[in-house]
């Protein structure tokens, strides 16, 4: 069969490739903006991760140490609501702001929304 042809209403295009308006599968992965974290690049002051992409604790870890170590200087803003995450690695990221905090470098997160509504008592008191 044919593509299906966007209507007014539509927000996606369903074609042969699977491709819609907001990326293929491929875009899946936080990697990337990970990878920009890391290597602490200067333009990306507010990392967004929105709900459709995979966020987990992994990519929490890996977010925990660029922070915990002064790997990144410039992110400020940190928004992944709507990621379930281990109470260990909401810990852990704790942990990091911490000990950010305490190095009172001129830089550091001022704001924060991660988590899920799955989150609960232990994974609050976790973090």
């Amino acid at each position: 069969s044919s593509p299906k042809q966007p209507t007014s209403s539509s927000h996606y295009i369903i074609s042969p490739t699977s491709i819609m308006a907001w990326g293929s599968g491929a875009f899946n992965s936080c990697d990337k903006l990970l990878e920009r974290v890391e290597k602490n690049d200067p333009t990306l002051k507010e990392l967004v991760v929105l709900p459709m992409k995979t966020f987990g604790a992994k990519d929490l870890d890996r977010l925990s140490h660029a922070i915990e170590t002064g790997m990144n200087t410039h992110l400020v803003s940190i928004s992944a609501s709507g990621h379930p995450l281990p109470p260990n690695s909401l810990k852990a990221f704790g942990n990091a702001l911490s000990i950010q905090a305490s190095k009172q470098q001129k830089y550091g997160i001022t704001s924060l929304a991660i988590g899920s509504k799955d989150m609960g008592d232990e994974g609050t008191i976790a973090l």
